[in-house]
């Protein structure tokens, strides 16, 4: 402090006129003024605006009590008894002398002047609240007894002026008071804050409203009631104050923790959950019970807490926000909040979430799904339509490899939504999953278009070099995949999409088959001229002709083995069929008759051998159609055999199996066979009973219908 100057007006901090008495260098710098006043002893428990009577001074020399300030030469006065005023004050009475007794030397104990206004304010700045409180009251009664004495006119102008300064005086120590105390609030939320500060927080709050109290009981101020008068300082209302301070300081606290955070979305809210349990636990372990139970300072604070929690995910709820950070938000908004906040193991016994209610309005959440739903749609939509884009630039003839990952790629974007959706609400999670199947159909359909042209090039270059096999594969291989996945997507929605997932797994079902007849083609156009060298008078001399066949079919099958085990079965499978089917055409429209039991014999031995090897091809090559096996032999039995008996009985069993063999189909054989006559006719009549009675063949096992008669 600067020391005053000759002639220099004295001015207390708050830029007014001071007394003499009330120098700061007097009444801080002062030998003669000891730090320390009575009030120092308070008791917390009692009234804040009696000095305690024990422990205020020591005897001198002389058997006095004095003060602490009357001890550095300040003027003794006589201990006056008080009584309490109107609010709480206390004036002076006459002194009362006790019943006669023995003579005693007459005790006098001083009173200690009160503080000025910059002690007490720098009792403020100390933390020393109790304190400071006692002496802006002992300030606020004088400034309340010069404004009596003024409204009674029994002052002059000096006295009047004196008594605005004091009041101005009051009010701004409990302005600083004020600030103070809730600074100490503020601080409290730090690492460093301490529960003495609160505490002292509490007691000043307590004073300040057992004063209020006693001015409404003895009628000095009106019962403020639930809505006291805002433009009037009385009552204080410090209890309201502290809630407000308690709701700035977790404002201002949320805000400079998140404020370095740049992310507006998860980042942001992960840091707010993190800050939120830590501070909780601390307050409900350390902080809370620094407040007397009627505070309810725990849940004040959750309140605060969950405010601030419900402004920084409204913010964050912003238009700039992606599809994943918009799942984020509503994931913290639905589950994680209330799970790793609210029902933190250390906080869950202790908060009362049906005093908190929802983080966002409801409408707001609805419109916060609806907006997340046409994002999905939009997002997904673009992005697996940029994926066929890209994947058709590769459908070329430098492309070797049978394997493509557009399905993949297609299935992981719409999973991701799906999977994301599915941890927030079950509601979200069906509505997400309903569009991602929606746009995985008119994906389907654009996929379908694409494929469909890619065939339609390839098949006018049938006979061309199979350049195209590879990619036909890798297209086929996509089917199961991508009809695997929309089954399951189908199975989570509601039955409004069965058409729609009925006409895009008809899609798929179309590429298989298109896919497969292209194949097909391409590898029976180069077995067309090799069938037409079997069953003929070379054939019988060598077997060339056959073995390029199988070779032919091997040569294929280190390309098409590639393909995914759905469609490849059902490929393996067809091309074993329509091998055999056209060994019988061949077998049926040949020219060769037996003429004699010799020739019979060989070109049955023949037919058994050729039929044992190409059993023995397509069950290396995985074939299940194992119904195919037996068509050669019964035929290579029916030229085997001698008597027409025997004949009838093979020509039972060949129907037995394979119920769409017709009269014509047995004549060719028996043409081949020869040296029957008349007894032909026996055997034709046996076909016109089984033809009579037989029922026609499952479609997957046609195999003579399909075989054209050759007689």
């Amino acid at each position: 402090r600067s020391s005053d100057l000759p002639g220099q007006e004295r001015r207390n901090l708050f830029g007014l006129h001071l007394s003499p008495s009330e120098s700061p260098t007097s009444a801080v710098k002062s030998p003669d003024k000891k730090r320390g006043s009575w009030l120092s002893d308070l008791k917390l428990g009692g009234d804040r605006r009696k000095p305690s009577a024990e422990g205020e001074g020591e005897k001198d020399g002389e058997g006095e009590t004095t003060s602490p300030v009357a001890q550095g030469g300040q003027v003794s006065k006589k201990l006056s008894f008080s009584k309490p005023t109107k609010g709480g004050r206390r004036e002076s009475q006459p002194e009362t002398s006790p019943p006669h007794t023995d003579p005693k030397p007459p005790t006098t104990v001083t009173i200690p002047e009160a503080l000025s206004v910059l002690e007490i304010h720098t009792l403020i700045k100390r933390r020393e609240l109790v304190l400071a409180d006692g002496h802006i009251a002992e300030l606020e009664e004088e400034s309340e007894r010069l404004i009596r004495a003024c409204e009674g006119g029994g002052e002059g102008g000096t006295e009047t002026k004196d008594c605005g300064r004091k009041a101005k005086d009051v009010s701004l120590l409990y302005q600083a008071l004020e600030a103070e105390a809730w600074l100490m609030v503020s601080e409290s939320l730090e690492e460093t804050g301490r529960k003495g500060d609160l505490e002292q927080v509490v007691r000043v709050i307590e004073l300040e409203e057992e004063a209020d109290k006693k001015r409404v009981s003895q009628g000095e101020m009106p019962d403020p009631g639930p809505n006291p008068n805002p433009n009037t300082n009385l009552p204080r209302q410090l209890r309201k104050k502290w809630r407000d301070a308690v709701k700035a300081s977790v404002s201002e606290r949320v805000s400079r923790s998140l404020g370095h955070t740049e992310d507006i979305g998860g980042q942001r809210l992960a840091v707010l959950q993190e800050l939120m349990v830590k501070d909780l636990v601390r307050l409900r372990d350390t902080l809370a019970p620094a407040y007397p139970r009627e505070y309810e300072a725990f849940g004040l604070y959750v309140s605060c807490y969950h405010q601030e929690a419900s402004a920084c995910l409204s913010q964050a709820v912003s238009p700039n926000l992606n599809i994943s950070q918009l799942f984020t938000c509503l994931d913290w908004a639905h589950n994680v909040y209330s799970r790793e906040v609210l029902g933190h193991p250390e906080l869950a016994a202790h908060v009362r979430r049906h005093q908190l209610g929802s983080l966002l309005p409801e409408d707001t959440l609805r419109s916060l799904e609806e907006r997340s739903v046409s994002m999905v749609k939009d997002d997904v939509t673009s992005r697996i339509n940029q994926a066929l884009d890209s994947e058709r630039e590769t459908w070329t003839e430098e492309r070797k490899e049978c394997h493509s990952d557009l399905a993949n790629r297609v299935i992981e974007i719409l999973r991701e939504h799906v999977e994301m959706s599915a941890s927030i609400t079950e509601e979200l999670a069906l509505r997400i999953a309903q569009c991602c199947l929606s746009c995985l159909n008119h994906f389907l359909l654009r996929y379908q278009d694409a494929v469909c042209q890619y065939y339609q090039r390839c098949a006018e270059r049938a006979g061309s070099p199979g350049w195209f096999v590879p990619q036909t594969v890798s297209l086929v291989n996509s089917c199961p995949v991508f009809r695997d996945y929309t089954q399951r997507l189908a199975q989570k929605v509601s039955s409004d999409t069965e058409e729609e997932t009925r006409r895009a797994l008809g899609c798929l079902s179309d590429i298989e088959r298109d896919g497969h007849k292209l194949l097909l083609d391409h590898l029976f156009h180069e077995l067309k001229p090799l069938f037409g060298k079997l069953i003929r008078k070379k054939w019988l001399q060598s077997n060339e002709g056959f073995e390029s066949l199988v070779s032919v079919i091997h040569n294929h099958f280190t390309l098409l083995h590639k393909m995914n085990p759905p469609p490849y079965q059902a490929l393996v499978d067809e091309v074993h069929r329509r091998v055999v089917a056209e060994y019988l055409k061949a077998l049926l429209h040949t020219r060769l008759i037996c003429r004699s039991g010799e020739m019979r014999s060989k070109v049955a031995t023949r037919l058994s051998e050729e039929a044992t090897r190409l059993t023995e091809l397509f069950e290396g090559l995985g074939s299940l159609a194992s119904w195919l096996d037996s068509a050669i032999e019964h035929l290579a039995e029916i030229i085997r055999m001698k008597d027409v008996p025997s004949i009838q009985l093979e020509v039972g069993m060949l129907f037995s199996n394979y119920p769409d063999v017709r009269r014509g189909h047995v004549t060719a054989v028996l043409a081949v066979r020869g040296g029957l006559g008349g007894a032909q006719g026996a055997v034709l009549d046996t076909v016109r009973e089984l033809e009579a009675g037989a029922d026609p063949p499952p479609r997957d096992h046609a195999l003579f219908a399909q075989i054209g008669r050759a007689h």
